[in-house]
């Protein structure tokens, strides 16, 4: 017998099923996602925290011009005090450059005074002679010192090449003519700083008496006159240029000072040494980074408070700072600073690193008593107004966290 209708085939409703979730798989896996996204959102705004980090404080010491490093006195995970030498770098140009700047200041100086004798004197002649005795036996011993520190360091280089000429001969890497050479320039160049000792004593004698008749000469003038004269105008502009260049000299040996100064690198601060990035008989660049120090008892916890609720945190505010990761104790502060704008939150406390998120900062103080934070720790902050919070008590107020 014939029908009117034509059977199903067997299977066809499941294959037209599976064909269907096929194609609507994509906007389930997305819905699903959106989902899964509030669901997280909701829950992190209920919980009233905000994610917060203590402060990670660094500081990283450069060389303020390129240098040897003669010493590293410290190692990473070094605890250090305040102003602790931490590196050494060769000073020895820098000291023959100080040394040749003291000696132009005092010429000058010299140069001034008698400038100012010769044209306030009437007796030109004795106190030109005078004043030029004792300026040139000045000079001469600046001039000695300045040498003698330029062949001590020109000495002690020589002893340096030395000693990697001896080890690249004792290697069989280089002849012995370089050596024997650098041998003999050290030797007459030794000789000559032995000599400086007695140099220098007779040209330090001869300027102190020059300094001396110069010095009695100006006591008679001045006890010759009945009455202290009124300034010159007239002088004073005269000596108005010798007096710059002094203070412009002047000004150049503390520029020297400080640059010898800062070739020691200590610690602007007590802490953990972190990074020692160079090694003794290493050259330093100028401004390359060569120590670093972190303060390791930061007192500072910045909190990210999520913008919607960013206005309702107030300076004075008290807080209560649970560790993210649930170990240790728990610690209180207080608000003293908040961010006048908003920001972006930090990649670490992102629930999507790629998508950003706007908070805004705010700067708690911790209470004495607690342990000090290690420096960039995380916590969950909470806060509250009215008596300090408790871990006890401490309740996070409604719509405060991120």
């Amino acid at each position: 017998m014939s029908s009117d209708h034509t059977a199903p085939r067997p299977g066809s409703a499941q294959r037209r099923t599976r064909r269907w979730l096929r194609e609507r798989s994509p906007w389930f896996a997305w819905l699903a996602a959106v989902i899964a996204v509030i669901w997280l959102g909701r829950g992190v705004a209920a919980s009233g925290t905000a994610p917060a980090m203590a402060e990670l404080k660094q500081v990283a010491l450069s060389s303020p011009r390129a240098a040897r490093v003669v010493e590293v006195k410290v190692a990473p995970g070094d605890q250090v005090v305040a102003d602790q030498p931490l590196v050494q770098l060769d000073t020895t140009e820098v000291d023959a450059e100080l040394a040749v700047a003291r000696a132009e200041l005092e010429k000058l100086r010299l140069e001034i005074a008698a400038q100012g004798i010769a044209l306030k004197d009437g007796a030109l002649e004795t106190n030109e002679r005078l004043a030029s005795d004792a300026e040139s036996a000045a000079l001469v011993v600046a001039q000695l010192e300045a040498t003698e520190q330029r062949d001590r360091s020109e000495l002690a280089q020589l002893d340096e090449q030395i000693a990697r000429q001896q080890r690249l001969v004792d290697e069989k890497l280089a002849a012995a003519n370089t050596l024997n050479e650098l041998k003999l320039r050290r030797a007459a160049l030794a000789r000559e700083v032995e000599e400086y000792g007695r140099t220098l004593r007779q040209a330090r004698s001869r300027a102190q008496s020059a300094a001396q008749r110069l010095a009695e000469w100006r006591g008679g003038k001045r006890s010759a006159k009945s009455a202290p004269a009124a300034p010159d105008s007239s002088l004073e502009q005269q000596l108005a240029p010798y007096r710059a260049a002094v203070a412009a000299q002047q000004e150049r040996v503390l520029q020297i000072e400080r640059l010898r100064a800062g070739l020691t690198l200590t610690a602007p601060y007590a802490g953990l040494v972190g990074e020692v990035l160079l090694s003794a008989g290493d050259t330093a660049a100028a401004g390359a980074t060569v120590v670093t120090v972190v303060d390791d008892h930061p007192r500072v916890v910045i909190a990210y408070v999520d913008q919607m609720w960013g206005g309702r945190v107030k300076v004075g505010d008290t807080a209560t700072l649970r560790p993210s990761d649930g170990s240790g104790p728990r610690r209180s502060g207080r608000v003293f600073a908040v961010a006048a704008s908003i920001s972006e939150l930090p990649i670490r406390f992102r629930l999507v690193p790629t998508h950003p998120t706007y908070c805004r900062a705010v700067y708690i103080a911790l209470d004495e008593g607690h342990p000090a934070p290690l420096p960039g720790q995380a916590f969950d902050a909470s806060f509250r107004r009215g008596k300090p919070a408790t871990a006890s008590s401490a309740e996070p107020r409604p719509g405060s966290g991120s």
